[in-house]
């Protein structure tokens, strides 16, 4: 902590609210995250502060890009980082940035703001990253890997989503008002042949009112005969919620819209 206090001293700044920075002071947390994308040929990391997680990386990949979007960090993650020679300091924002590599895994301490558009880029990427290993705030994790919801599912369709451990709030600085999780997203492509947009049309209208049942959930979007004819077809029965079904189910269900409204 004194350490990162002096080094922010040192190059005359302070702690941006509006990017969410909190930084790691725990030196056994960014070598727990390090390990989990050990021997990746290369790492992409988003938002690295001043590289105590970076310098972990650097460790046991063969070569990383970190991607800061704060302008006054980048001299600090050169001095911070000046002992390797396979890290790449970008200076930009993470979402306008191209990724160039093909074989690639992406590590990042994200704050709740950016969480879902973060993963959303990442998960529509092509080629998909190897693995995606994201601390986030507690209540963002639980959401993503717990209970079903639009977004849980719409996950679930590109890749296999764990926790790995939690992080208490005390391991940072600023301290946050929250505890964090650590996750693994691992990247599918087991449904590539089903139609997106019907998929997220039908994930959204299922999960939008919670209290009503699968078949008029989905009457808001899609012709109500047209939507039970098709549950029937899929097996599975008009009374059920939306929440009961698994992603498997979403995307046969989806994927019977699809057919059938071609044919119409």
């Amino acid at each position: 902590m004194n350490e990162i206090k002096e080094i922010m001293r040192s190059h005359g700044i302070e702690f941006k609210k509006k990017f969410g920075q909190n930084f790691i002071v725990n030196e056994t947390i960014p070598k727990q995250i390090a390990e989990i994308v050990r021997g990746e040929e290369c790492v992409i990391e988003i938002g690295p502060g001043i590289g105590t997680l970076t310098r972990e990386l650097c460790e046991v990949c063969t070569r990383v890009t970190a991607v800061e979007i704060d302008g006054e960090l980048i001299p600090i993650l050169h001095e911070t980082l000046a002992g390797y020679n396979n890290v790449d300091i970008i200076h930009g924002d993470f979402m306008k940035y191209e990724i160039k590599e093909t074989n690639f895994a992406v590590a990042a301490n994200l704050p709740y703001y950016i969480t879902t558009d973060v993963i959303e880029k990442l998960m529509k990427y092509k080629p998909k990253a190897n693995k995606i290993v994201l601390m986030l705030q507690k209540e963002a994790a639980n959401r993503l890997c717990g209970e079903p919801g639009e977004v849980m599912m719409r996950l679930a369709y590109y890749g296999k989503t764990e926790k790995k451990f939690d992080v208490s709030a005390g391991n940072f600085i600023p301290q946050p008002k929250v505890d964090s999780t650590v996750i693994c997203i691992t990247p599918h492509n087991d449904y590539s042949y089903v139609n997106e947009k019907i998929l997220f049309r039908v994930l959204k209208n299922a999960f939008a009112q919670r209290r009503k049942t699968l078949a008029n959930a989905l009457a808001a979007e899609f012709d109500k005969a047209l939507v039970l004819k098709i549950l029937d077809q899929c097996g599975i029965d008009s009374a059920v919620r939306g929440e009961k079904l698994s992603i498997r189910e979403f995307v046969t269900v989806a994927d019977t819209i699809y057919k059938n409204i071609n044919k119409m």
